[in-house]
């Protein structure tokens, strides 16, 4: 099987927990997985806005998802979609990579989709890498974020800009010191002041500590911002990547979710929220683990008020090698674990929320008699909360002769929504065209 440059082989990955940290990663000998940040106030950890949102009228949620057809690269055999962003019904964006056969180093381009309202068309764009992440201002103000690699001088961070004519590469704020870096995603206060999270490696081995990565654009240059710091039992020998970032609406502050670990011991780490306050980075109590735990972290957040978050991720369980998904709440004191309903083994990649009472989760479930063991069969997981609850919903059957393996580096689905009751979700699935051969091809589902 033939996986993109900038991904580890599916055979380095040990068990679906994995899944989480490969999914966005770069080619880094290790997985970096990353997302903005957050921070809390003095107040125990209670965002403050800046100004009182606006109330907007609640969408009514749509029912039913349905494939929608994503073009395929001529240039390329191999494209994945990992992020996507909409901002009306007529205009969404996708993001991922365009890849080469062979486990060995070969070309590998960004891959970026628009949706004009009736079908996706790739668009042209300088990007050498995986794209991670996108946010969109406004129709003529997008940012996609992700990682380059260059095995002679390392990997840097990837940024590029959309002026509503033209994708262009933007150019960022290397850290110092690093062997390899790449950002997760992306978040956007305003046109001047927009925030990218990931994570470094500052050797090849991952035997040092991984600092945290932290950019943000005043409207002239991306600059580095000081990381803020892991809880006291992640020092000193440990590190941390972020996954995800989302502003809070209303105010000019952040969620950022991802996780610590021990770079001694390259197991399982753990979850890591942290909260920008408009002027600082703090860290925010994680719920505790569910019972029986070994680890786990967040891949995904997102708010819909200073006292209404979701943060998704999984954790991984001492009686099975796969994980289980894992959800929690902030009610604007703390955050709380959710279960969801049914308990099943999977991963919840992103996390979308058209109002308060119709969240979407998107990841992957595994079915079938070796659902335990990691030995049964893959299918996208998306489930919605309805205000009461958490419920997995029926996504349709995936294209005749494609499938999901466990352990492959891109398989995730990212979601989001369109402010008018609709949601996207994106990913990818293998096909098998030859006996020796696999291809990878861009999955979009669309609700309605």
């Amino acid at each position: 099987m033939s996986w993109p440059t900038d991904t580890i082989s599916p055979r380095a990955v040990q068990s679906s927990h994995r899944w989480r940290r490969i999914g966005v990663a770069l080619l880094m000998g290790l997985a970096l997985i990353i997302a903005a940040c957050g921070t809390t106030t003095g107040g125990g950890g209670r965002p403050t806005p800046t100004s009182k949102p606006s109330p907007t009228a609640t969408p009514v949620p749509c029912t039913g998802w349905r494939i929608v057809a994503s073009p395929t690269n001529t240039r390329y055999p191999n494209s994945s979609l990992s992020a996507v962003s909409a901002l009306s019904p007529s205009s969404a964006w996708a993001v991922g990579v365009n890849y080469s056969e062979g486990d060995t180093i070969g070309p590998v381009d960004s891959l970026i989709e628009q949706w004009d309202g009736s079908a996706w068309r790739v668009v042209a764009n300088s990007g050498h890498g995986t794209l991670n992440g996108i946010a969109a201002i406004s129709p003529r103000d997008i940012w996609a974020v992700g990682g380059q690699l260059n095995y002679s001088a390392g990997a840097g961070a990837l940024l590029m800009h959309w002026d509503g004519t033209t994708w262009s590469v933007v150019p960022s704020a290397q850290p110092a010191g690093a062997k390899f870096a790449t950002l997760s995603g992306v978040a956007a206060i305003a046109s001047d002041d927009v925030w990218a999270v990931g994570g470094q490696q500052i050797d090849d081995d991952g035997q040092r500590p991984a600092p945290l990565l932290v950019e943000h654009w005043d409207g002239a240059s991306w600059q580095i911002v000081s990381s803020p710091p892991l809880p006291p039992s992640a020092a000193p020998n440990n590190g941390g990547s972020f996954t995800a970032v989302t502003r809070i609406p209303g105010t000019n502050q952040l969620w950022a979710v991802g996780d610590w670990h021990a770079w001694i011991n390259l197991g399982r780490g753990q979850p890591l929220i942290e909260h920008w306050t408009g002027t600082a980075w703090q860290v925010v109590p994680s719920p505790a683990l569910p019972k029986g735990a070994m680890g786990g972290g967040w891949n995904s957040v997102v708010a819909l008020s200073v006292t209404n978050a979701w943060a998704v991720g999984s954790y991984a369980s001492k009686s099975s090698p796969m994980d289980h998904p894992l959800i929690a709440h902030w009610d604007g004191t703390r955050w709380q674990n959710v279960m969801a309903n049914p308990d099943v083994y999977g991963n919840l990649h992103s996390v979308a929320a058209a109002g308060a009472n119709d969240a979407r989760a998107a990841g992957l479930l595994m079915t079938g008699p070796g659902a335990s063991s990691g030995t049964g069969h893959v299918v996208p997981l998306i489930e919605q909360w309805n205000g009461t609850s958490w419920q997995i919903v029926t996504t349709p059957a995936l294209p005749s002769g494609a499938f999901l393996p466990s352990d492959a580096p891109l398989q995730r689905l990212h979601i989001a929504t369109d402010g008018a009751g609709n949601y996207w979700a994106v990913g990818s699935y293998l096909t098998q065209p030859t006996s020796n051969q696999y291809q990878t091809l861009p999955l979009t589902l669309h609700c309605p």
